[in-house]
């Protein structure tokens, strides 16, 4: 029965933001090595645009719940639940992946004792001073998010419909808009840039209160068609943009990957809200429902392992560009989401007998 009365759509967007962020991962490691003009750039180019606003989404799924006014969550619990269990797994997978590096220094490096010793010693100074491992950045912003909640529950309980929109436009022009025009202006000249965007700092906050607005009102028939309209542009705009920015600068920089980029704010949007339109009043059996409710639960730990399988596929050869990228790219994605799932579901199921 537990299934039945569970909001599905969020458990959706848990599990495409998850493909979405390990089609990031896939890409970024052949970005700077083939020609933005080459065929392969061109297909990499494709599949990150499209899945770009997978972060994003993500901070607007914990919107959903810790800015529930109906749910009691306080300070007390997010120190006492939510807090210790990121500050855990940025511990443990933080020197999960470090583990391997100092081994193989090790052994092929014929290091003194002195050095291994300082190397081991040097290892959780990195998860303060450095982010642990390039994914793990998360985990640190939406720690600092979790403790703002109580503030932000604040906020949203005492805001209108017409305040919270009052937020999300400034929180449109202020972190997206003039950041993107800071950003275009300062790559031509140095000198151009935009100090207003330092007006407001807004940060992923902002994608919090999206995810709270988007979940509780319904837009107007005129502005769903609106954004669906601004979704499908931006994706266009995405795919177009960036590949046209890298062929004529001759930088390989992600210049309209940025996830407070209007185009990426927006693609977020459209996602978030279609996937609920989709999913929130679709009738499915309680089979179906619990299948997916089951795989949504694993994503967290998948997150945290999927590094593990693309380092494994860049050892022994099995690249995004090993065949036709179209189909190596969701092949090594889709192998990368099945292998971890079997690791997380396994792992539940090992702890949930002790």
């Amino acid at each position: 029965m537990e299934n039945s009365q569970r909001k599905i759509y969020p458990d959706v967007l848990r599990i495409v933001s998850t493909l979405a962020v390990i089609a990031i991962h896939t890409i970024v490691i052949l970005w700077n090595d083939l020609s933005p003009r080459s065929f392969e750039w061109q297909v990499l180019n494709f599949y990150g645009s499209i899945s770009r606003w997978c972060v994003p989404v993500f901070v607007m799924i914990s919107g959903i719940f810790f800015l529930d006014p109906e749910k009691n969550i306080d300070a007390g619990l997010i120190w006492k639940k939510y807090i210790p269990r990121i500050a855990l797994s940025i511990l443990v997978f933080g020197l999960l992946y470090r583990i391997p590096g100092l081994v193989d220094s090790i052994i092929n490096d014929n290091l003194p004792p002195e050095r291994i010793a300082y190397l081991v010693a040097r290892m959780p100074a990195m998860l303060i001073f450095d982010n642990g491992w390039y994914h793990l950045w998360y985990l640190y912003m939406i720690m600092g998010l979790y403790m703002l909640v109580p503030l932000f529950r604040i906020l949203v309980r005492n805001a209108s419909k017409k305040d919270l929109e009052y937020f999300l436009v400034l929180f449109f022009i202020f972190s997206s808009v003039l950041q993107m025009a800071s950003s275009l202006l300062v790559s031509f000249n140095e000198h151009l840039k935009i100090y207003l965007t330092h007006f407001t700092g807004f940060g992923y906050g902002g994608y919090l209160i999206a995810g709270h607005y988007f979940s509780k009102y319904e837009l107007s028939r005129r502005n769903e068609k609106f954004l669906f309209v601004l979704g499908i542009l931006s994706f266009v705009f995405t795919i177009a943009a960036q590949s046209a920015f890298c062929i004529f600068t001759g930088e390989l920089k992600e210049m309209f990957f940025g996830y407070h980029c209007p185009n990426v704010m927006l693609e977020a949007f459209f996602v978030f809200y279609f996937v609920r339109k989709l999913f929130g009043s679709r009738e499915m059996s309680e089979k179906n429902s619990g299948t997916i409710s089951s795989i949504a639960r694993c994503t967290f730990g998948i997150y945290l392992l999927h590094d593990f399988t693309i380092q494994l596929f860049e050892h022994v050869g099995f690249t995004a560009v090993i065949i036709n990228p179209v189909f190596a790219v969701p092949l090594r994605v889709l192998s990368s989401f099945l292998i971890c799932l079997v690791m997380v579901f396994a792992w539940k199921k090992i702890t949930e007998r002790k």
